[in-house]
């Protein structure tokens, strides 16, 4: 993340639902008192933490974390192989999934499983067998 706002000092602070506080580097974080932020493996449980950066003791804009993965049907119809998906990594309750149109294999749920969101383009087939269930979490 990248603040818009040029400043002689910068602090990016993280709100995890209880208020914005100070990041320091870390295993998940580098850049901290820099204008541009990394952030490292974060677990896709950190979906709708917000993030800005305090520039010259000034808050910059707001920036909510989403994690997006698209479907591309690369190996298989499993909706639980990895390298189905983009990102090579099976979406969980908090990830947003996308499923384009226009691809060879169309994804197939044999199990249970959540996302935080689904959007399917018109007319992609995606075929939930028997018994399973595809819970939609939402925010």
């Amino acid at each position: 993340m990248t603040t818009t706002t040029t400043g002689t000092t910068y602090q990016w602070q993280e709100d995890n639902g209880s208020g914005f506080t100070n990041i320091i580097n870390g295993p998940n974080y580098a850049g901290a008192i820099t204008s541009t932020l990394q952030l490292i493996g974060l677990p896709t449980l950190y979906t709708g933490y917000k993030y800005r950066c305090v520039v010259d003791g000034i808050n910059d804009n707001e920036i909510v974390l989403r994690f997006t993965t698209i479907w591309n049907g690369n190996t298989n119809t499993d909706w639980l192989t990895a390298s189905n998906w983009n990102c090579n990594v099976v979406p969980d309750q908090y990830t947003d999934v996308i499923i384009p149109g226009g691809l060879i294999n169309n994804p197939i749920l044999n199990a249970n499983t959540a996302v935080r969101s689904v959007r399917v383009y018109p007319g992609v087939p995606v075929l939930i067998k028997a018994s399973n269930q595809l819970d939609i979490k939402g925010n």
